[in-house]
């Protein structure tokens, strides 16, 4: 159900695209700051960053659709008794790489001397690259153990289960821009679970600088 709504959403941004009146391009990047929801056990967030590129296409100059390409950088621990009942207590997500793309719609408040206000919502894609993880447990003799590991694949034979690589939801932000520059706040909320530990699901806010390359 949630591809099938992206793949909508898509196609009407495809179509949008086509009917622009006009188009902007940017490059972003900013600040994150993730945690992960759990349904069990507990957790904690970190912080990491976004870099990448939007377009930008606009209606009737109010109405706005924007979509673009980012590398952003989540992460968080899960810590509990006994996770998946096995020996691990916490897991440290210390990089959660993605290539991650928007699907937003907006609406441009247009104010005197070049500024405005874009407040948007949507959803967003994102695939997992790569990161590393630290796994902290009881080994087979009973004595404490701390172990590094690939967040999105088990590579170094260790009982671990490695995160979902898929991970979609919703997105919220606000825009703001005078001129050529802007300031975006935002908000992703994940739908998917992105670590199997607790079911945790990714909870990110962000704030980036925007640079804005008019057509």
């Amino acid at each position: 159900m949630i591809k099938r709504t992206l793949i909508l959403t898509l196609l009407v941004f495809v179509h949008c695209l086509s009917n622009a009146q006009k188009l902007n391009y940017a490059l972003e990047t900013g600040y994150t700051y993730n945690h992960l929801s759990v349904s069990q056990y507990n957790s904690s967030g970190r912080n990491g960053f976004k870099v990448g590129g939007l377009i930008d296409f606009t209606i009737n100059n109010n109405l706005s659709f924007e979509s673009g390409l980012s590398y952003i950088r989540k992460g968080g621990s899960t810590y509990g008794n006994y996770l998946l009942c096995s020996d691990i207590s916490r897991i440290k997500f210390s990089s959660m790489d993605y290539l991650q793309i928007p699907l937003m719609t907006g609406y441009i408040f247009n104010f005197p001397q070049k500024f405005s206000i874009k407040p948007e919502l949507g959803a967003y894609y994102a695939v997992g690259l790569s990161g590393d993880s630290y796994i902290t447990g009881i080994d087979n003799f009973g004595q404490p153990y701390e172990a590094r590991v690939s967040t999105f694949s088990d590579g170094y034979g260790k009982p671990y289960r490695p995160c979902n690589r898929n991970d979609v939801g919703l997105s919220f932000s606000v825009n703001i821009s005078y001129k050529h520059v802007g300031i975006k706040l935002g908000y992703d909320m994940g739908l998917t679970n992105a670590t199997y530990y607790g079911n945790g699901k990714h909870r990110t806010l962000s704030m980036s600088a925007i640079y804005w390359i008019k057509q």
